[in-house]
């Protein structure tokens, strides 16, 4: 069946998936969690984690919700001077296969790396975010720093 999320404002994503039972949104209230190890202890798969934080980035949050059909990771990191790494995974508990992710005209897509399976996009703002998936994850990140520093932790998670 087809599963369609609006995931955040100006973007929606189209997910074919194992699930018959329909689509839900039952979210609970997330589990905190103190590291990465941590996280894949708790979500039972290995998810690429980012190997590159930039320098003076401090962990803030990390939190796993649970819904019916996925897990749901978001990480976010920030720096004294209000840069942000932010981190949303989704696991899906069944295989699927991403058919399309569609960004509102206000999102641009700036670089698209075929080889990788990467794309990259900026919001005509202050705000970048690259989207992949691998295996049973879909993996957003974005950025109000800039694109350099997305492509590095990219890079690093996908090596």
């Amino acid at each position: 069946f087809f599963e369609i999320v609006r995931e955040e404002v100006g973007r929606t994503e189209i997910t074919v998936t194992g699930n018959t039972e329909g689509i839900e949104e039952n979210i609970d209230d997330g589990i905190e969690c103190s590291s990465w190890e941590e996280v894949e202890e708790i979500i039972g798969e290995n998810i690429l984690e980012p190997v590159y934080i930039p320098e003076g980035y401090e962990l803030k949050s990390l939190i796993i919700q649970d819904t019916d059909s996925r897990k749901i990771l978001i990480g976010r990191y920030e720096n004294k001077d209000g840069y942000y790494l932010k981190f949303r995974i989704n696991v899906y508990r069944e295989d699927f296969r991403k058919d399309m992710m569609q960004y509102n005209k206000d999102w641009n897509l700036i670089k698209e790396d075929l080889e990788a399976d990467v794309q990259y996009y900026n919001n005509r703002g202050d705000t970048y975010e690259a989207f992949f998936s691998r295996d049973k994850c879909t993996y957003y990140i974005s950025t109000n720093s800039d694109i350099k520093v997305l492509e590095t932790v990219v890079d690093g998670m996908i090596a």
